[in-house]
Formats: structure tokens, C-alpha cells, sequence
């Protein structure tokens, strides 16, 4: 039985373009963020934000970490299954592998470490506050986290993004077949 339900989930890494994809191919994709799922935001222009949808925003803001993470955004995940043909997902550690323990087969999309300042450049771009983007920019300077999945994880696919490549041109190539 596909437990995936017809859907390709896919993890990405920050800047790699999840959200443009998604309201580019709103019929083909959905952008699950994980923001309402793994934090709870105490501010209420924050709570305002969060409601509205204004994600890039609240990246690196103070907030507290939702108990209920990563079982909530998991369960999100299982629900969208079969409504999307491709359902995109943050790249969390912890939320991958509550997928590995399911069953629930997915790709990541990780940038080579050279893709660093370009991505960097994107988060500004976007708006992002400059707390998240030095968390990237750390995550980025070093082999750590690339390791750890490889290490931890069990993806179907682990595509590394060369320099100036967006999402879009990255699942043309994968996945050929969702644009036909």
C-alpha cells in the first residue's frame, strides 16, 4: 500500500524557493509551513502575523516551542497526503524521522555549502529578520547538518542544489512527470 497516497513530500532547506513554488503551481503543490505547528508566538502583533500568513516575518522572532511539536505538523503532513500531488515541508530533523518511523517516504533538497551568500541574499530579499538569517548563515558555514541527515535519515532522495538554482528547475528534473 503507497502510504503517500499518490504525493511526493519533499523537504527543503530555507531559500531554496518553497513558497514561490507553491503559490506558482498552487494546484499542483501546497507550502506546508511550520511555523504555526512548532511555535506559539506570545506578542500579539506576532499571533497577527501568524494569522495572516506573514511567515518570513516571524522567522527568528521570540517565541515558545509548541509541546505538540513535531506530532502536530507530522499529522498535517499525513492529511495532505493524496490532495497535492507534491506536498512541500520545512527540512526538520525531527519531523523526517517521525516520517522514516511511519513509512512515509520523502526527498530533501539541501543547497551545496558554496550556495551560502546566494541564499543568504534570497532570506534578505524576502525579508527575513537578521536573527534567522545568521542561524542560516551558521548552519551553512559548516558540514554539520548535511551530515546528520545523511547520518540520521532515510530519504528516498537527497538532491544537493547547485548555485542559482530555484526549486522550480530542481523538481522539473526529479520529478518530470508532475508537469506534463
Amino acid at each position: 500500500m503507497d502510504k503517500n497516497k499518490g504525493s511526493y513530500v519533499v523537504s527543503t532547506f530555507a531559500g531554496i524557493g518553497k513558497s514561490f513554488f507553491a503559490k506558482k503551481y498552487s494546484s499542483l503543490a501546497i507550502d506546508l509551513e511550520a511555523i504555526p505547528f512548532r511555535h506559539t508566538f506570545v506578542a500579539p502583533d506576532h499571533t497577527q502575523r501568524l494569522q495572516e500568513g506573514d511567515f518570513e516575518l516571524l522567522k527568528g522572532l521570540v517565541k515558545q516551542v509548541s509541546p505538540e511539536f513535531p506530532n502536530n505538523y507530522v499529522k498535517e503532513i499525513i492529511t495532505q497526503l493524496g490532495r497535492f500531488p507534491l506536498i512541500l515541508i520545512v527540512l526538520s530533523l525531527e519531523t523526517l524521522v517521525e516520517l522514516d518511523t511511519l513509512g512515509i517516504k520523502y526527498s530533501i533538497i539541501y543547497p551545496e555549502l558554496s550556495m551560502k551568500n546566494e541564499i543568504l541574499d534570497r532570506m534578505r530579499k524576502r525579508g527575513n529578520n537578521e536573527e534567522f538569517i545568521s542561524k542560516i548563515n551558521k548552519t551553512l558555514s559548516s558540514k554539520k547538518e548535511i551530515r546528520a541527515l545523511r547520518e540520521r535519515l532515510n530519504p528516498e532522495k537527497l538532491i544537493i542544489a547547485k548555485k542559482g538554482e530555484y526549486l522550480e528547475k530542481i523538481l522539473k528534473n526529479e520529478y518530470p512527470e508532475l508537469f506534463m
